[in-house]
């Protein structure tokens, strides 16, 4: 696939360019009318970064002649493939990404890879003139690993060649680190290189630490002493333990005596309180009757009523004699004024007798009236003493009343008495028990003197046990130190031997890879001669850590590495590296891009490097060269080898 042609909208000086692109393509014209500007707006749609400009928005939207329009190129293919590439400025500044193959049209992410499978990795060709990304800014190991992995695939080494050379999996060589068999083999071998190193320096420390030890003894000697030490260290512990348990025990017992004296004491003071609360309190006095007691009134109640009775039945015999008497008294009287008995009429007896027997019922009359009033004073008297003897058992019923309940209040206060007083009297017995309850006052428990000296004495005696222990010790691990050292600088040996002879074999193994490897690089470089400078040829140079593009000059000179020589030469270089590189690995697409043709290589050598190129295009060897010169254009005359060449000059906008 060959790009064909390439349209610019508003980048720097190319406003509005339709530019017609060939297999080798020269932009000519004066410095300024935007020749860097043609090859950078490619390597633009092709990557999306313009060579010396950071990949931001901004910073890319520093290349539009007008920043509130931006920029769009347009790359075209000769199978109608379409790349588009711009930043729009519409409000905000967006990066915009179109691809069309195929006839599908894709945007974004999708149209990165799409890119990629139509052209390959065309960021390698267009970093290569970057000067911040040049394949010159990698390290010399980088360079190899790339070299490495680029011939790897026609230098007959894989992973299962390079297993069948080192051997399986093991600690010191692990064939999973990368599935590029050169990039594997470094890293190993870096992996080996790092631990000789360590262990090295292991050795040299280790013998160093020996050398400067000092042993008084041997270290059984040292060993049995220290075993010693510590039995006698051992002994002093426990008999301070023993010490230790005894003080703690007779101190326990003491405190535990002390605590109950005063526990004793607080409850003893408690008791006491309660005590004297219950002398405090006093049993309520029973209720006195206020009268006195008359349990006979009722029979001598009764005996008011029959004597009264009695008397009223006297009284009314008296009554009864009375009116007899006076019934009499008339009959005499009218007897006596008659001389007939008014009942039956008989004659009344003689006047005398009359007389007599008047006087004598006048006399029984007066003692009946004096029988009646008698009687009726007696009754009374009777009325009289029942009337004050029920008043007096009425009085007594309401004080019995009353006296009844003082007695069922007596009984209430003596029942609260009963039992506040109970509580205290418990109250009393429960302290009393728990006084009961409290071990003996113990006044032998003390500590003794003896004890405490005893265990000052064995704590020296301790103290110095395992001085000299930690002495025998340090000098113990001095001697360990030193047998440990010379012991680990026996092992690190016996190792670093082993790993010199894996290295060795690692070593020669990429020794071979780096020739089978490099060979195909090293024979495309060295036939493109035309684009060497100084008469001489590329080639590689391998060291040992590193792998180089080196200029061999004519006379036998030693090989000049590319990184010392000038930007111009370094240039040529780099050309000549993208082409050899087109040869060992061919992409979908390759180009080469070449901005400042005239300083790069004088005017006697333009026409030789042209036809170079041009013969590699015309091989196949690369799709598209953009070369950019500020020089007179060079015109495809017969017999000079430029067939195929368009050179287009930007100020005038022709093809020829």
């Amino acid at each position: 696939m060959k790009l064909t042609k390439v349209l610019i909208t508003g980048m720097r000086s190319l406003r509005h360019s339709e530019i017609p692109l060939g297999g080798v393509t020269l932009f000519t014209g004066p410095n300024g009318v935007g020749k860097t500007a043609a090859i950078g707006a490619i390597a633009y749609a092709l990557t999306g970064r313009f060579p010396g400009v950071p990949a931001t928005v901004n910073d890319l939207l520093s290349l539009a002649n007008d920043r509130e329009q931006g920029f769009r190129v347009e790359l075209v293919a000769d199978d109608n493939t379409v790349v588009e590439r711009g930043i729009d400025v519409d409000g905000k500044p967006e990066a915009k990404f179109m691809v069309i193959h195929g006839g599908r049209r894709t945007k974004g992410k999708q149209a990165e890879v799409i890119l990629r499978e139509a052209f390959g990795e065309v960021a390698w060709f267009v970093d290569a003139f970057d000067p911040e990304r040049s394949i010159w800014r990698m390290s010399g190991e980088k360079r190899k690993e790339w070299a490495l992995n680029l011939c790897a695939g026609s230098s007959g080494w894989s992973m299962e060649r390079l297993l069948g050379e080192i051997g399986k999996k093991s600690e010191d060589w692990d064939p999973e680190l990368s599935p590029e068999p050169g990039t594997c083999l470094e890293l190993n071998l870096d992996g080996v290189y790092d631990k000789l190193l360590g262990l090295n320096r292991l050795v040299r420390e280790a013998k160093a630490i020996a050398e400067g030890v000092t042993v008084a003894e041997d270290l059984e000697t040292i060993a049995e002493r220290v075993v010693s030490a510590e039995a006698e260290l051992e002994r002093a512990r426990r008999k301070i333990g023993e010490l230790e348990t005894s003080l703690r025990s007779t101190s326990e017992q003491q405190t535990a005596t002390e605590v109950a004296r005063r526990e004793r004491k607080r409850l003893e003071k408690a008791a006491a309180d309660a005590r004297v609360e219950l002398t405090k309190i006093l049993p309520p006095e029973p209720p006195q009757r206020s009268f006195a007691p008359q349990p006979s009134a009722d029979a001598e109640l009764v005996t008011l009523q029959l004597e009264a009775e009695a008397t009223q039945e006297e009284w009314a015999k008296a009554c009864a004699e009375e009116e007899a008497a006076k019934q009499a008294l008339a009959v005499l009287e009218t007897l006596r004024a008659t001389g007939k008995c008014d009942f039956c009429g008989a004659e009344s007896p003689n006047a005398a007798r009359m007389a007599e027997r008047l006087t004598d019922a006048v006399e029984r009359v007066a003692a009946a009236e004096r029988k009646v009033a008698a009687t009726y004073q007696r009754y009374d008297v009777a009325q009289d003493k029942e009337v004050g003897l029920r008043f007096a058992i009425e009085n007594q019923a309401a004080a019995e009343k009353v006296y009844q309940q003082e007695i069922a209040s007596f009984e209430d206060r003596k029942n609260a008495f009963d039992s506040t007083w109970q509580t205290l009297l418990r109250n009393v017995q429960s302290i009393e028990e728990q006084i009961a309850k409290l071990p003996a006052d113990r006044a032998d428990v003390v500590i003794s003197t003896r004890l405490e000296e005893d265990l000052v004495s064995w704590r020296a005696e301790h103290a110095r046990c395992k001085a000299t222990l930690d002495g025998l010790r340090a000098e113990l691990g001095v001697a360990q130190e030193r047998a440990g050292q010379l012991k680990a600088a026996e092992a690190a040996t016996e190792r670093i031997e082993v790993l010199k002879t894996l290295q060795g074999r690692m070593k020669a193994v990429r020794d071979r890879m780096l020739d089978d490897a490099t060979q195909p690089l090293s024979t495309r470089l060295g036939g493109l001669s035309a684009l060497a400078p100084r008469g001489g040829r590329w080639g590689i140079l391998r060291q040992e850590r590193t792998v180089d593009v080196a200029l061999w000059t004519k006379g036998g000179s030693p090989p000049l590495p590319v990184t010392s020589l000038s930007a111009g030469e370094r240039m040529r270089g780099t050309i000549a590296l993208l082409v050899a590189r087109s040869l060992v690995r061919r992409e979908p697409w390759t180009g080469i891009f070449v901005d400042n043709f005239e300083q790069i290589y004088p005017a006697e050598e333009r026409v030789s490097v042209l036809r170079a190129l041009v013969a590699a295009e015309r091989a196949g060897a690369v799709d598209n060269v953009f070369v950019a010169a500020a020089c007179e254009p060079i015109v495809d005359e017969e017999g000079l080898g430029l067939t195929g060449l368009i050179t287009y000059d930007i100020l005038k906008k022709e093809t020829s």
